[in-house]
């Protein structure tokens, strides 16, 4: 079975040390790095390192009790929260990690609408435990709050083969034929452990663990459960369809399209096919690699639930459905500041435009535009923080020294209530009258 899990977390939670964990019992990797220790297996960009902060979605892979996981590390810092949503679209489940010395804050919240928005089913894990002064049931006070009614926290009683009467009762009160059966004295340990499962993947419960990454307390607990508790029944026959949930361009040079396999198969030498009927678009899969966090290896055929990679592909934009599927849909995370690059005049713009459109392939939010009249190049960013990273990505990448400008605020305007307009127009003895009407659409319509 092929799951892909997504772990996100507001910044320092300790998410990526939890990712770490999750590895290495995982045995992916041989040995925990620490984000402090600049050596964590997905955090490999140096400025990630130098950081200390999570700035690109990487994969890890591993393989645990026959099934194989890919294990995504989102960013935490809201400045990258575009990178993070992209990645969302191709999680089987979500790990929402809550800071315990902290709580529920506000990038937490934001984190969970999203997951809500994408109908990702989520668990919750309860991290720092072992920090003093942190109390498991304040936090659970503050996800019935703030989050939702409908989760479960599960202790170490539960396993596969037992569950303890509190969490019995709490599946039986979602479901009216399990209810009944529940009051008749007719529990059955295997229906309720499939109940409990179908529920988690329907968004209707949400599962909380508690421990410490940093520590290595309760992580093997939590992966053991886990692994009960998921789920997934990919396709393999049928068309291939996909996502484009990424785009990097390597050392070289070369576009790697980043992908995840929704049904069917695909072989080296297929052609994908994508695009609306009227520009369709097919383009040939000359290699397939399978990521594992900066390290790949190839591979000849991909099946339905698997990540990867194919490099070469011209026309595929991040967000681009390939195959038989074709849907569309709108980013929640978008820019709310923009700003203008300023370089040395001695400098071809041409070829400075040209690097930005690649890190604008990368991450569509920056909106590259270039202004003719003003010989300006400027870009749209959701934080101050993005244009520190920015600036040092195009040094290593480019070998370009640029800066930007103060940033500008976005302002978005709409009217409340309808009103009309008119203008008459009398051009060479000619007249004509123009009579326009404006109402108010439904939010997020226009």
């Amino acid at each position: 079975m092929k799951k892909t899990i997504g772990i996100l977390a507001h910044v320092d939670a300790g998410k990526t040390t939890f990712a770490e964990q999750i590895l290495y019992y995982g045995e992916s990797i041989k040995t925990r790095g620490r984000v402090d220790h600049k050596n964590s297996f997905l955090d490999n960009h140096s400025i990630e390192k130098d950081r200390g902060i999570t700035v690109f979605s990487d994969q890890g892979i591993f393989n645990y009790k026959g099934s194989t996981y890919y294990l995504i590390d989102t960013p935490g810092h809201i400045d990258f929260s575009s990178e993070m949503e992209r990645a969302i679209q191709v999680m089987d489940y979500g790990i929402l990690i809550i800071n315990g010395a902290e709580g529920i804050q506000s990038h937490t919240e934001t984190l969970w609408q999203l997951l809500r928005k994408y109908k990702i089913p989520t668990f919750f894990f309860i991290n720092k435990i072992d920090r003093v002064g942190v109390e498991i049931r304040g936090v659970l006070e503050e996800i019935h709050s703030n989050l939702t009614e409908d989760f479960c926290y599960i202790t170490e009683s539960f396993n596969e083969r037992d569950m303890p009467e509190e969490l019995i009762e709490f599946i039986a009160i979602q479901d009216e034929y399990l209810l009944n059966k529940y009051l008749e004295g007719e529990y059955d340990e295997r229906l309720w452990l499939d109940s409990m499962k179908n529920m988690i993947k329907e968004n209707k419960i949400f599962p909380c663990f508690s421990g410490s990454a940093l520590q290595d307390i309760g992580i093997q607990d939590f992966l053991d459960k886990f692994h009960i508790l998921t789920y997934t029944d990919y396709l393999d026959e049928g068309d291939f369809s996909g996502y484009v949930y990424k785009i990097r361009y390597d050392e070289q040079g070369t576009k790697i399209s980043h992908i995840k396999a929704l049904s069917g198969r695909l072989k080296v030498k297929d052609e994908i096919a994508y695009g609306d009927e009227e520009n369709r678009i097919y383009e040939k899969v000359n290699e397939i690699r399978i990521y594992n966090g900066n390290k790949f290896t190839m591979k000849e055929e991909i099946l339905a639930g698997e990540l990867f990679a194919v490099p070469s592909l011209i026309e595929t934009k991040v967000g681009q459905w390939l195959g038989a599927l074709n849907e569309n849909f709108e980013y929640q995370m978008v820019a709310t500041l923009k700003s203008k690059v300023i370089f040395d005049s001695k400098l071809n713009s041409g070829e400075v435009l040209k690097y930005f459109r690649i890190l604008e392939e990368e991450d569509p939010v920056l909106n590259v535009v270039w202004d003719e009249n003003l010989g300006e190049i400027h870009l749209h960013i959701i934080g101050t923080i993005q244009l520190e990273v920015l600036k040092k990505l195009v040094k290593e990448r480019f070998n370009l020294n640029v800066d930007f400008g103060p940033c500008e605020i976005f302002y978005k305007e709409t009217i409340n209530k309808g009103t009309i307009g008119y203008g008459h127009f009398e051009p060479m003895g000619h007249y004509a009258e123009v009579h326009l009407k404006l109402e108010p659409g439904e939010r997020g319509s226009g």
